[in-house]
């Protein structure tokens, strides 16, 4: 049904009731106004049951994980026998550090405050490759060329919006040097829906970015997972060495991404642009999941196979 139907039948109730009180107002000492009255309060019910189903509070998230390969005998963060799916997807992430970012003393060191900067970095990249011209996008399309992917966004229909420029956001997260210094990130601003507000919280356990907005306020919590040697290498990406079965360890950060629609506007028009801006932040942040990165992996040994049997 069209929200418009809708809305005009409310609005014709509406004055229907109020012409019908002010009557019964005008009129409360006539015989029949007490009964008249108990009418009208009675019709409060049906119009509160009908109600209460959009009072219901709805949350919607998604989880990632997030991770690295650890060389224990380089003490370094590997990107694998290159190229393959999981360095290409962590290009964003890596992109215009310096060599000596890379380099720690154990796997523990990458789950504290090195890890954390790490995964946030990469968060605002997915946000800022998606979101740097407008937060309303109605649909993006995916090119895939050999050893690369470049997406095109469609804006939709809103206008508005809450821009964050990048001065800005390197002093939200001036606890972040990977962000915060000149010449790292360099997308010049971040797109949100109108009337956001962009904070940060920040501390040993993990990191928080909350995106507040009237309709649907959005908390993305970034904390360490877990890590562990992989004796057996990872498929397609790192041989294991046989000299040092425990050299390579993985490294994994979970990224959860949650959001509370307005409980009193779930199903109002507007919110639909909302659950699409939902969608598409959660899509932008799974660049660097773990599961998308192990489907690509699957994806390129796939065609490596066909093209073996047919002999190309």
């Amino acid at each position: 049904m069209s929200p418009q139907i809708v809305k005009v039948s409310l609005i014709c109730y509406g004055v229907f009731a109020c012409v019908s009180i002010f009557l019964l107002w005008q009129n409360a000492s006539a015989p029949d106004a007490l009964k008249n009255a108990g009418i009208v309060v009675a019709s409060i019910l049906p119009i509160a049951i009908s109600a209460l189903p959009y009072l219901t509070l709805e949350t919607i998230e998604k989880r990632l994980n997030y991770m690295w390969l650890f060389d224990t005998d380089l003490k370094w963060i590997t990107q694998g026998r290159v190229p393959n799916p999981y360095f290409i997807a962590y290009i964003p992430m890596f992109a215009n550090l310096p060599e000596n970012s890379f380099s720690a003393n154990s796997f523990s060191d990458l789950m504290g405050e090195q890890g954390l900067d790490f995964v946030e970095r990469g968060v605002l990249e997915g946000l800022l490759s998606r979101f740097h011209h407008a937060w309303d996008i109605v649909s993006t399309s995916k090119f895939k060329g050999p050893g690369f992917s470049s997406f095109e966004f469609v804006s939709g229909t809103s206008s508005e919006k809450t821009a964050i420029p990048l001065p800005r956001l390197q002093t939200i997260f001036k606890h972040n040097k990977w962000i915060s210094q000149q010449g790292i990130v360099v997308m010049p601003q971040l797109v949100l829906p109108p009337n956001s507000q962009f904070e940060v919280e920040s501390n040993e356990q993990g990191r928080t970015i909350k995106i507040t907005n009237p309709m649907l306020p959005v908390k993305i919590s970034m904390s360490a997972q877990m890590g562990g040697v992989q004796q057996q290498g990872i498929w397609r990406v790192q041989s294991p060495d046989p000299q040092n079965m425990n050299r390579y360890y993985a490294v994994f950060f979970r990224v959860s991404i949650s959001g509370e629609l307005n409980r009193t506007r779930v199903h109002s028009p507007e919110m639909t642009l909302y659950r699409r801006w939902f969608e598409n932040l959660t899509e932008a942040l799974s660049m660097f999941d773990w599961e998308r990165i192990d489907n690509d992996i699957q994806q390129t040994s796939l065609r490596e196979a066909v093209s073996k049997i047919l002999g190309q």
